[in-house]
């Protein structure tokens, strides 16, 4: 698996507004709950749905903008 090399520099809710669909993305597990929260309000704001998957193995959450 490919994740975005870069390490979300703009931060959590820049670097979502700015997938398109397809893209995919990774933060720290320690920031799951920040994360997921922002996923969501962009989805109610912007009409952008993401889908999250924990990867626990490397602590990761990975992002994938789906719509």
């Amino acid at each position: 698996m490919s994740l975005e090399s870069k390490k979300n520099d703009l931060g959590i809710a820049p670097t979502l507004k700015n997938m398109e669909i397809g893209d995919k993305t990774a933060f720290p597990i320690e920031m799951m709950n920040s994360v997921k929260n922002t996923a969501s309000n962009i989805k109610i704001i912007e009409k952008k749905v993401f889908k999250t998957k924990q990867l626990n193995a490397v602590r990761l959450i990975q992002v994938t903008r789906v719509a």
